[in-house]
């Protein structure tokens, strides 16, 4: 029956959720129905449905239209994210250097400097040429 629902959803989904679809399946007949074994696995069917692999990104003259329906300013960052090739949600990570916090290596790394340092001096300190 679950193999014959899947061949049926195989003509209406697209891979992935008929993927989804049968894993769901398989857990419930595994684990509350008992029809599968532990180690049995319901047999992947490739979906018949066409995947449709265009950009989902914005055309020019759609960026055209939404920047005529903002603010001035607003309309300038939407250029922007759309000359750069930013996603507009982006542009509010975009930051001046000087408004940035430091990327959590650079810290790590000025700590370790500091700590090679110290130690050098120390071991200077103890050294028996000093």
């Amino acid at each position: 029956m679950a193999v014959n629902y899947l061949n049926i959803r195989g003509e209406e989904v697209g891979q992935k959720t008929l993927d989804q679809e049968r894993h769901a399946i398989q857990c419930m007949m595994q684990n509350l129905t008992g029809k599968l074994g532990e180690n049995e696995k319901l047999r992947p069917d490739p979906s018949e449905h066409q995947q449709i692999l265009t950009s989902r990104s914005y055309t020019s003259e759609q960026v055209a239209l939404v920047a005529a329906a903002q603010r001035e300013t607003n309309a300038l960052s939407t250029a922007i994210a759309h000359a750069a090739g930013l996603r507009s949600h982006e542009l509010l990570t975009l930051r001046r250097i000087e408004e940035r916090s430091p990327s959590p290596d650079a810290v790590s790394r000025a700590l370790r400097s500091e700590e090679r340092r110290v130690g050098k001096e120390c071991r200077s300190r103890w050294s028996p040429y000093h």
